[in-house]
């Protein structure tokens, strides 16, 4: 097994801003899409309390192990970027 960084980033269309985050090397790739759909979430959250008439937000992902993931209510410790993304879904 190679010994390879993981990057998770998240795009915003609309302002062509991005965010970028190193994850440990023990990181795996569905990791990595979690936190990144967990970026995106945190980042609509800010930027709706900063534009109140926004109202509704759409994330994508083609990450179908991620959104299992993140469809899971009953979340656990070890699953902290889940449970942060529900935080800022609320």
């Amino acid at each position: 097994m190679l010994n390879q960084n993981v990057d998770a980033a998240t795009l915003c269309k609309n302002n062509n801003e991005y965010v970028q985050v190193k994850l440990s090397m023990k990181a795996k790739v569905v990791d990595a899409k979690t936190v990144a759909i967990r970026e995106a979430i945190k980042y609509a959250y800010e930027y709706c309390r900063r534009h109140r008439q926004i109202r509704r937000v759409t994330v994508f992902s083609d990450s179908q192990s991620s959104i299992k993931k993140l469809n899971k209510t009953n979340a656990f410790s070890s699953q902290q970027n889940v449970i942060e993304a529900h935080e800022y879904a609320e």
